[in-house]
C-alpha cells in the first residue's frame, strides 16, 4: 500500500502552464484550507486580497497549510500569482 501511495506523489499532476482560480487553484484552497479557515477561500476575492498573505505563507515560508502541500501544487499556485492571479 505504501509502494502505490508513493508512487503517486513521484507522478506530478500534468503541468498548467495558465492555471486560472476556478479550474486549478479553487480546488487546492477547497482542498487544503476550507478546513481551518472556512468556505471563505472559495471566493474568488477573498483570496485576491489576500493574495501577499498567501504568497508570503504558501510560497516564502511554506508555513501554510501545516503539514505542506505536495510540489505540485505549490507550483501550480506560484505559477498563478506570478502569472497575475486570475
Amino acid at each position: 500500500m505504501l509502494f502505490i501511495l508513493s508512487g503517486c506523489e513521484n507522478n506530478p499532476a500534468p503541468f498548467i502552464s495558465e492555471p486560472t482560480f476556478e479550474k486549478n487553484v479553487k480546488p487546492i484552497f477547497h482542498l487544503r484550507c476550507t478546513s481551518c479557515h472556512g468556505s471563505r477561500w472559495q471566493n474568488y476575492q477573498t483570496v485576491i486580497d489576500s493574495k501577499d498573505k498567501i504568497e508570503y505563507k504558501v510560497i516564502k515560508t511554506r508555513t501554510m497549510p501545516p503539514g505542506g502541500i505536495p510540489a505540485y501544487e505549490y507550483d501550480l499556485i506560484k505559477r498563478w500569482l506570478e502569472q497575475g492571479a486570475k
